[in-house]
Order: structure tokens, then sequence, then C-alpha cells
């Protein structure tokens, strides 16, 4: 009985050691939203298969709108997924997918180009627009015009989470 009694307590206590070894060890992917010119985090979330973030602003050319989509992919990778532009003139990517959807307005979707990371530079005149599967993120709370703007995944053990911000 005795016997028994030492298992069961080596059990529980070998149960207790690997509980929180493996959540440190268990990793999670992030979506991360920096501004690097600060090295200000906008947003830090954890990430699944189908989150979206839309980058609105104005061509700086043609002083037209623009939206492109970004996408997490299953293995957790940053897709160029799609842009809606309104533009009278040629030379845009993939002219052959695009699809009119309004008058003035061009949609290319499935361009699907997997992508380490997306920078952008924050408008000064213009003010770009980010939302995160439909919710605005307030760029500008910590951005200024003319700040780089970097759009990443991460791939964290949970371990670093403790010693690292966000």
């Amino acid at each position: 009985m005795i016997k028994y009694r030492f298992i069961y307590a080596i059990g529980v206590i070998l149960l207790m050691i690997s509980i929180p070894i493996g959540w440190a060890v268990w990793s999670q992917h992030y979506l991360i939203i920096t501004d690097t010119n600060t090295g200000e985090r906008i947003l830090t979330k954890v990430a699944v298969p189908g989150d979206n973030v839309w980058v609105a602003y104005i061509n700086s050319v043609e002083n037209l709108p623009v939206g492109d989509q970004f996408v997490v992919d299953d293995r957790y990778g940053l897709v160029f997924s799609e842009t809606i532009y309104m533009a009278p003139f040629a030379g845009y990517i993939q002219e052959e997918r695009s699809k009119s959807i309004a008058p003035g307005v061009t949609r290319i979707p499935g361009i699907n180009k997997s992508i380490d990371k997306y920078t952008f530079c924050a408008g000064y005149k213009y003010k770009h627009i980010l939302f995160l599967n439909g919710t605005l993120i307030p760029l500008y709370d910590v951005a200024q015009g003319g700040d780089f703007i970097e759009i990443r995944m991460e791939k964290r053990i949970n371990l670093k989470k403790l010693f690292r911000d966000g």
C-alpha cells in the first residue's frame, strides 16, 4: 500500500513539474504591428488562421483610395490577399484578374502572395486606416506622419512571453 502511495506521489509531482514546463515551451503565433521609428507596438494579437488586416490609404500619385488586404494563412504566414482601388489608369498588378465592382472601382482578388512583412510610411496629409477583422486599429494614437509601420507574424514560445512586453 505504501509503495502505491509513493508511486502516486511521484506521479503527482512529475505532473506538477511537467505542466509548467509544457506551457513554457508551447508556442503561439502573433500578429504584430509596430511603429519602427519608435519601436512602439501598435498591436500584438494571438493570431488565428483567417485573421485579416486591411490597410486603406490615399494613393499619393492619383489622390484616390486604395485598400490592401493581408490574411493569416493556415501555416500562420502573412499573405497579401487582394487589393481594391479607384484608378482610371492602367499599370496595376495582375490586371488580368481585375474585376470592376463599381464605376471606377477595381478589385484584384486572389493575389495570394506570401510575405515576411509589410512596411509602409504613415501618411502626413492623408492618414492610413487599419482594420483588424473589421475593427479599426488606432494607428495614429501611436504613430505620426512619416513613421514606418510594419505588419508581421512572429512565433514565440510562452517562456519568452514572460520576459517581453506584449
